[in-house]
């Protein structure tokens, strides 16, 4: 008598009781999927356990998942619970809760009781990428299993919401190369927590580059923030597509190199490096970054328009180098009006001397090109032009606005104009070389402007394979925004254009010392035997 009494008192003690009828007064999730009831209403579900990501650094909840032929599945919000707490994968249960939504998804939340009913085998349903997003809505909170070729297209987010963007069978590209299919779903980390620690799927070196390949994704579909996303059971699976490389070899008697350097700023409160810490470090990889170039000239974008700030980044330039690669600005003190960001040239004064020294002050750009005519110790001479179109971004509310080429395309394709007459007057039939960041892909209105009449060369074109031209990733899709252009007569001394791809393929988290993620474009590099 006593041991029954003691049973009965247990029982409605424990959280769970092994044996119970999860099918009495419930229902499947494929009915709630079916029918959502108003929110708020008391709801009885029974299913399996799909997954659990219980805790506060994950989802919060478990996924419960019908075991019939059509498989439909829901989340169960319950924070209070550990991952320990709640019933692991593979278990039956019969869940009593309130029907709610979170950002527009239906879910069942403020738990009551959660009843374990002994376990049951979940197979993942195989899930064909890219697919209809009728089978995506099909599918959505239940297991599944991914099997075609996957491939890291973007990590922009992963740092920043622990997720990375996958494509089918290659990488993204905005122009060029043999292109993949979007995979419609991206690859997340089971949690919505903002800046995860420790942040997911970096390997050895502290990186996840774009063009790793990704195998075994078995995980919960479930779509939110506007995105289709899978949350993995287990950890995926990622090979190298796409490893880091050392600087190219030096294959000119001159080396010139452009490098976008994502705001370097030397003021705190604005643009740039939020603090003092973050600012050594920017300048530390950056100084990896150019000192590995080996360039005897640098055209340089996106430094603050100050010359205390170029003095800045000479001075830790140089302090890493012996006197005889030591640089020097060409036109550091001169006026660039009210412009937030100016354009550098740096150039070694034991390889050259500076003959002339001009900006092309056209009221149409935002930061002023700078140009020098540079001589060597052996007579040969060329100019050499760093330059900063307009941004794609931040269109205005009329007037030019992204018609399919990006915001301040006009803008663009202007000052492309004004650039092309002030180097025919500057230049005229001498040799130049142009180099910079022109915020425009290859066939767009501004490069073609500049190669007009035969005036200008865009040497990518001519010495990068197609699956190798870019050097920005936006969106997942890999472009080629830094380019370089010379005069017919330079262009035929030109030995080899390289990207070195530091920066585009790297997560902006990427850990490490060295030149890995120093700004978000790669640098481009030009090899040349200029004629005398």
């Amino acid at each position: 008598m006593r041991a029954a009494a003691f049973a009965a008192v247990l029982a409605l003690l424990l959280p769970a009781v092994a044996g119970a009828d999860c099918g009495d007064a419930a229902v499947s999730p494929a009915a709630l999927r079916e029918k959502p009831p108003p929110e708020g209403d008391a709801v009885a579900v029974h299913g399996v356990v799909a997954a659990n990501f219980g805790g506060d650094n994950a989802l919060g909840g478990l996924y419960v998942q019908a075991t019939g032929s059509e498989p439909a599945g829901v989340f169960v919000y319950a924070p209070d619970r550990t991952a320990a707490e709640l019933p692991p994968a593979g278990t039956r249960v019969r869940v009593s809760a309130r029907s709610g939504r979170y950002h527009g998804r239906f879910q069942l939340e403020w738990v009551q009781r959660i009843e374990r009913c002994g376990r049951a085998t979940l197979a993942p349903v195989a899930l064909e990428l890219p697919a209809t997003a009728g089978r995506l809505t099909m599918l959505e909170d239940t297991l599944v299993r991914l099997d075609s070729p996957l491939v890291v297209t973007g990590n922009h987010d992963l740092g920043r919401y622990g997720s990375l963007r996958l494509a089918v069978g290659r990488r993204l590209h905005s122009s060029g190369g043999k292109r993949g299919q979007p995979a419609g779903v991206l690859l997340d980390d089971g949690r919505y927590t903002r800046d995860p620690r420790p942040v997911p799927y970096l390997d050895g070196n502290g990186t996840r580059r774009a063009g790793d390949r990704v195998y075994a994704v078995t995980g919960i579909l479930d779509r939110a923030f506007g995105a289709w996303r899978i949350h993995p059971v287990e950890p995926p699976r990622f090979a190298a597509g796409n490893p880091r490389a050392r600087a190219p070899g030096r294959r000119g008697a001159w080396r010139v190199a452009s490098l976008n350097l994502e705001n370097y700023f030397i003021t705190r409160g604005g643009r740039g490096a939020p603090t003092a810490a973050s600012f050594r470090a920017q300048q530390r990889r950056l100084v990896a970054a150019l000192t590995a170039l080996d360039a005897d000239v640098l055209a340089l974008q996106e430094i603050e328009n100050r010359p205390a700030a170029v003095r800045r980044l000479v001075a830790a330039l140089n302090r890493s180098l012996p006197g005889a690669r030591h640089y020097r600005s060409a036109a550091a003190g001169r006026d660039r009006g009210g412009a937030v960001l100016r354009n550098a040239l740096l150039y070694r004064p034991s390889r050259f001397s500076v003959e002339r020294v001009v900006l092309d002050q056209d009221r149409t750009h935002n930061r002023a090109p700078v140009a020098a005519r540079l001589r060597d110790a052996r007579g040969r001479r060329a100019w050499v032009v760093s330059v900063h179109f307009k941004s794609r971004g931040g269109c205005p509310a009329e007037g030019d606005v992204d018609r399919g080429a990006g915001c301040w395309a006009r803008r663009r394709t202007r000052q492309a104009r004004a650039l092309s007459v002030w180097l025919h007057g500057l230049a005229g039939g001498d040799r130049a070389l142009v180099l910079g960041d022109f915020n425009t892909y290859p066939g767009e209105p501004p490069l073609r402007v500049l190669a007009g009449g035969r005036r200008l060369q865009a040497l990518a074109v001519r010495h990068i394979p197609p699956g190798q031209r870019y050097s920005y990733v936006y969106r997942g899709r890999a472009g080629l925004l830094d380019h370089a252009l010379a005069t017919p007569g330079l262009a035929e001394s030109v030995r080899g254009v390289r990207l070195w791809h530091i920066n585009a393929d790297e997560p902006p988290v990427a850990a490490g010392r060295g030149p890995w993620r120093s700004s978000d474009h790669d640098p481009l590099l030009v090899d040349l035997f200029p004629p005398r």
